[in-house]
């Protein structure tokens, strides 16, 4: 994802792209085997620590995923 930022100096306009932490959401596994479902930045510590399935572009996706994940026995319900 970028951002354009623009300023107008000398009366020629400027234009830079700035960077953001892209972010998604992410079905998580806890270690008692239930899954959470959060929204985290791609470079979060948590991601390479738990199993984890994701980014999914909006919470509703990530919430039938969770389902779909229960019903395939990766996840406990909680």
């Amino acid at each position: 994802m970028q951002f354009f930022a623009g300023k107008v100096v000398d009366g020629q306009r400027s234009s830079s792209v700035v960077s953001a932490p892209v972010s998604g959401w992410y079905v998580i596994k806890q270690v008692q085997g239930s899954c959470q479902v959060l929204c985290l930045a791609a470079g979060d510590p948590l991601l390479s620590q738990q199993e984890h399935w994701g980014p999914f572009p909006s919470q509703a996706e990530a919430i039938a995923r969770r389902v779909g994940l229960i019903r395939a026995g990766k996840c406990q319900p909680v």
